[in-house]
């Protein structure tokens, strides 16, 4: 068995040897493409609407059969 299936079934108690001050950060960064007129976060918010509109179509396409 591995150290990390150890670790996640809580076999292992002592301390890990890693730094504890050192974490990975990630940033995540508002990207807007100069061909196209939306950011990313509105052209999302898009998509879930298209794909919540087609969920709701083929709901009562189901119901109508």
């Amino acid at each position: 068995m591995t150290k990390k299936r150890a670790a996640a079934r809580g076999e292992i108690l002592e301390p890990s040897e890693a730094p504890e001050g050192r974490r990975l950060w990630f940033r995540v960064e508002d990207v807007e493409l100069r061909w196209f007129p939306l950011s990313e976060t509105a052209f999302l918010l898009w998509v879930l609407a298209g794909l919540v509109l087609v969920w709701l179509v083929v709901a009562l396409v189901l119901l109508l059969v």
